[in-house]
């Protein structure tokens, strides 16, 4: 995040530069991903994306058009995620929800307020958006999803040890790349320029020189860090509550506002005229508020010792890092850190003057190993498992629906989520020290004031266990229908003599003992031999079914069976898609939306939080499936040196988490939206008597005309972009549906013969309801 509330200020005072892009050319740009996003997607795009969850539609479309800029001016871009946090969150507001998630609820009561008293062709909804207005989107929902698209565009891209800001300094000074293009944040590292915002429309960007701001604010280098921790950054992201309140946004007003960081700015100005002091040590500790006191010293030893990974993947203190480089001598920040030793006479080198705390880790973060730090580097180890090692706490925080589901709070605290995250941090541990290792990790959930604690300590490590399970690919890129036709079971013994060589035998091993972990999880449901007995049937009708289609009904077919979400009837603490926009029984269609909320499709009109809730629990388990296999798959190399040495470059790593599967986010709700609207409206006219071939199209003109209001221009303003809304579309997205439909219920069928619950309630509901002969559309 960057330092809260300056950006603004920076351009109250023209601090901000203006120059071409040309200068770029032929240069390694170095890029903040959290603070890209943010210029993207700023407040007014994207209002309604924590309505409907998942990747927004627009990205790919917009990471092509500034690749393609890049491209024109031999600009070499590199992409640097935001890595683990090194905040704990304040136990005493666990149970509390965050202000982001206050808003997301009140927006939620807001808009189906109004849209129960508006009439069919509004668009009220649109005027709601789903963010604070000072909230950016955050990056971690799409990093995974993010990282496929760079691999697939040939995209160099690194997932940071902890702050990226650091990280881009470092990368800056061991000269591997030659500008950066970031937050306010890094002014707090040792930049002297940096690219502040880029306009690729008319290729130019603004840029932002440090000394510049220190010399108009009259500030030195540790008293622009002091401002900044109190109004809040990356390294102490919270506002110091000694700061008076902030009036209320008003964007119309014709004056300039207080913001954090101007009120920040004042109190140094004072505490230096009266005071005479160089930093705010005595105004944090003239409060008495140890917290408040040790937060502040947090936030600056943090400055000085973030971890981050240097040319050969090792991970060091920023400090000592920039030490070797010999570039910190010049900043006052850093001169409490030198020690003037001399050895007979002789002055120590620059690296040997650095003086770093034997216990810094106990204050900013838990130290992992370089190597596990790599596997996070390219996104092949789970942020969520590797926080709670650091940490030494896991947060279930509500989703985005909101917190009222009993479903929802069943499944993550359930037996099964805890035997989950039990195995996973068992595989991960074994593979560091056993301090690591016996440390019981307390879960804190948004509903509950007291932790409950995982046991990850087994007699015998989870690996031990794992070692019999081998399986050699048939192919030589891995694919989940190649998996199970190759997959023979998971009662047989130890298999030495399979030799795993090929990088879909690493990933196709990791499927099977993921599967395995899940019947782990819930021992008494069998969930991977029913899994392994559908599927295999599914694809002996249906052979080419691809990843995404069987992924969704591998994760359906596990919600189906662990029986926290009820499929067949509305949550009744979530509204649905608003009446106003359609007409029917909703038990018609309930079923068959959830199942396609699954899909991804582009698309605006009304929303559902009640599809949302599905897509909750549907992410939940695809994230838990998705880890077991990325923690399975860093076990199996790290304990084999002859799979370490067979990846020859970081394009061998790239195309082994090109193929992982369950590695990307859930798709948005949109469909199910659509579906349901689509499928109550043939319903209600099928009661009148009207053939099904005349209520598909009938419902379908409801859907363009009514809904979508494809011929309005005022609301449909993109008409002739690729994000319109046009008949063939809308049939080709109906269509879509109708084929994950016809597989979902063919799965549900031969089901039945292992006595899957609900299997035969699936099958019945679909020839009551004549859900397939609805969605037969012709287009």
């Amino acid at each position: 995040m960057p330092i809260t509330s300056l950006e603004s200020f920076l351009f109250e005072r023209k601090l901000v530069n203006v120059s071409s892009v040309e200068i770029l050319q032929n240069s390694t740009l170095g890029i903040d991903v959290e603070h890209y996003l943010g210029r993207i997607y700023t407040y007014k795009k994207e209002q309604l994306l924590l309505g409907i969850g998942g990747v927004p539609v627009s990205l790919k479309a917009y990471i092509e058009s500034d690749l393609a800029v890049f491209k024109e001016y031999n600009i070499r871009p590199l992409f640097v995620f935001p890595g683990l946090s090194i905040h704990k969150s304040q136990s005493s507001s666990t149970h509390e929800l965050t202000d982001a998630e206050k808003h997301r609820e009140s927006t939620w009561s807001r808009l189906y307020a109004k849209l129960s008293s508006s009439s069919v062709n509004t668009s009220t909804h649109l005027n709601e958006s789903f963010r604070l207005h000072n909230d950016s989107i955050s990056p971690r929902p799409m990093t995974n999803d993010l990282i496929k698209y760079f691999i697939e565009y040939g995209i160099d891209f690194l997932v940071a040890p902890n702050d990226p800001s650091h990280q881009l300094s470092y990368l800056y000074h061991s000269e591997v790349i030659d500008c950066i293009y970031g937050s306010t944040d890094l002014l707090l590292t040792q930049i002297d320029k940096f690219i502040l915002g880029m306009e690729f429309l008319s290729k130019d960007f603004r840029f932002v020189d440090k000394q510049k701001v220190l010399t108009d604010l009259n500030l030195t280098e540790r008293q622009l860090c002091d401002v900044s921790i109190v109004s809040g950054c990356s390294v102490q992201p919270s506002t110091f509550s000694t700061l008076p309140p902030m009036p209320k946004h008003n964007p119309v007003s014709p004056f300039q506002q207080m913001t954090q960081f101007k009120y920040a700015l004042d109190l140094m100005y004072q505490y230096k005229s009266f005071n005479n002091d160089t930093n705010l040590y005595n105004y944090v500790s003239a409060f008495n508020d140890e917290a408040l006191l040790q937060t502040y010293l947090k936030g600056n030893a943090a400055v000085k010792y973030m971890p981050v990974m240097d040319q050969n993947g090792d991970v060091g203190l920023y400090i000592s890092d920039m030490a070797q480089l010999q570039s910190f001598a010049s900043l006052n920040v850093f001169q409490e850190d030198l020690n003037d030793v001399s050895d007979n006479g002789n002055t120590i080198g620059e690296r040997d003057k650095i003086c770093v705390p034997n216990e810094v880790h106990e204050v900013v973060s838990q130290r992992l190993p370089s190597e596990i730090y790599f596997y996070l580097s390219i996104g092949l180890l789970p942020t969520r498992i590797l926080e709670a090692i650091t940490l030494n706490e896991l947060h279930i925080r509500p989703p985005l629906e909101g917190g009222q589901s009993e479903g929802y709070k069943k499944l993550v605290s359930s037996n099964f989520a805890d035997n989950a995250f039990d195995a996973q941090l068992n595989l991960v541990t074994q593979l560091l020290a056993r301090y690591y290792q016996v440390k019981r990790v307390p879960v804190k959930y948004w509903f509950s004031e007291e932790p409950h604690f995982l046991n990850s300590r087994r007699s015998i490590p989870l690996s031990t266990d794992l070692t019999r399970f081998k399986i050699a690919s048939s192919e030589n890129k891995f694919s989940i229908a190649s998996f199970f036709k190759d997959c023979t079971g998971f009662n047989e013994g130890s298999k030495p003599e399979i030799e795993l060589i090929k990088m879909s035998d690493l990933i196709s091993t990791s499927m099977l003992r993921a599967l395995y972990l899940l019947d782990l999880s819930q021992p008494h449901l069998s969930i991977a031999k029913i899994i392994l007995g559908i599927l295999k049937g599914l694809l002996s009708k249906h052979p080419d079914l691809k990843n995404d289609t069987l992924e969704d009904i591998i994760l359906t077919i596990v919600l189906v069976r662990l029986q926290f979400f009820d499929f067949f009837s509305l949550d009744k603490n979530y509204q649905s898609v608003p009446s106003v926009f359609k007409s029917g029984s909703q038990s018609t269609s309930q079923l068959s939306s959830n199942t396609k909320a699954q899909i991804a499709l582009i698309s605006r009109g009304p929303i559902s939080r009640s599809l949302l809730s599905f897509r909750s629990h549907h992410q939940f388990v695809r994230q838990i499936l998705g880890d077991f296999v990325r923690t399975s798959l860093v076990d199996l190399i790290t304990r084999s040196q002859g799979l370490k040495l067979s990846f020859e470059s970081k394009d061998d790593w790239y195309s082994l988490v090109d193929q992982l599967p369950f590695f990307s986010d859930a798709s948005n709700t949109l469909l199910g939206v659509v579906c349901e609207i689509y499928l109550e409206g043939c319903s209600s006219l099928s009661l009148s008597g009207v053939s099904n071939e005349e209520c598909s199209q009938r419902s379908l003109q409801h859907l363009l005309n009514n809904v979508m209001q494809n011929t309005n221009p005022a609301f449909n303003i993109n008409l002739a972009s690729s994000n319109s809304i046009t008949a063939e579309q809308m049939v080709s997205d109906l269509q879509v549906g109708s084929e994950f439909w016809s597989y979902f219920v063919s799965a549900m069928e031969i089901g039945n013969q292992f006595i899957l619950i609900n299997a035969l309630e699936f099958t019945k509901r679909s020839v009551e309801h004549h859900v397939l002969a609805y969605l037969s559309l012709d287009s």
